[in-house]
């Protein structure tokens, strides 16, 4: 898990933040099922108070909004990804997930108010997970944190279809709102961009510098002059033969390997023998 500071803390700390956040994400939840209850019990037709397109009035709405909703069907459908979506912004950016979801909320709300027709009325909290969802996959693909990057993938299986909800020809004669969807799009993706640096940082490489760092031993070996050097060892299966062409195998006291598919002549018995490419000093005939 990654503190807040960028430093990894101890894995025991990891179910205490996991549990943490599945809690705030289901407070969080709860808000709007206790006030759809209030109002479903006592006919208060809260609905009317949501957001008002172009109306100074309406800008109440802003608040408002995500937190009515016209029916059972349209709160339980909000909720569960709702709280999917919160929960991996608390666990990932703990105390900062306060302000992010701050911006969305409104954000999303106030592009709403913007650019929605004059005389509607909106409700529900489809922009605010909108933007949760646009937050998380932009992030994951530009930060580029295994962790976050897992998360948004999640969300694009999960809830990738959400995207038919963007084109305002599928929904013509209904009465989603395609603008509160849109506004929550474009806010995800401006706010995932304006603060990329926040979060978890990738986990270090266990390999960086690796190659940086200069091999002493192969350094002295080469700075070695050539008659000093050990030469290389010949299998004690080949004692004896002699090689007339030892320069054609490119048999030499610097080299560790033999690169050689050329026919070699043994005096003391006058065969040829093929050789391929071979690693190291072990020699094998092939024919």
């Amino acid at each position: 898990m990654v503190g807040d500071n960028g430093t990894f803390v101890k894995e025991g700390n990891d179910k205490k933040e996991t549990r943490r956040a599945a809690l705030y994400a289901s407070l969080l939840v709860a808000v709007p099922c206790v006030v759809h209850i209030v109002n479903a019990c006592f006919s208060l037709r809260l609905q009317r108070f949501g957001l008002a397109p172009h109306d100074l009035r309406g800008l109440s709405g802003i608040l408002t909004m995500p937190l009515l909703h016209a029916g059972w069907d349209h709160l339980l459908s909000n909720m569960p990804p709702l709280w999917v979506l919160t929960f991996g912004l608390i666990l990932f950016y703990r105390e900062k997930s306060r302000t992010i979801f701050a911006y969305l909320y409104l954000m999303s709300g106030l592009f709403t108010w913007s650019i929605a027709s004059a005389g509607s009325v909106h409700i529900g909290a489809s922009g605010v997970i909108y933007a949760l969802a646009a937050f998380h996959f932009v992030t994951g693909m530009i930060r580029r944190v295994p962790r976050q990057m897992a998360f948004a993938l999640l969300v694009t299986f999960l809830y990738g279809g959400f995207v038919w909800a963007f084109f305002p020809s599928l929904y013509r004669h209904t009465t989603i709102s395609w603008e509160g969807h849109f506004s929550g799009l474009v806010s995800g993706i401006i706010l995932a961009i304006y603060v990329r640096r926040w979060g978890p940082p990738p986990p270090p490489d266990p390999f960086e510098g690796e190659d940086e760092e200069p091999d002493e031993d192969m350094e002295a070996y080469w700075k070695i002059p050539d008659e000093e050097q050990p030469s290389s060892s010949v299998p004690d299966a080949w004692e004896g033969v002699g090689l007339s062409e030892t320069a054609s195998l490119g048999i030499y006291p610097n080299e560790a390997r033999i690169f050689a598919y050329e026919k070699l002549i043994f005096t003391s018995s006058q065969r040829i023998i093929f050789f391929s490419y071979i690693c190291g000093h072990t020699i094998i005939p092939l024919c």
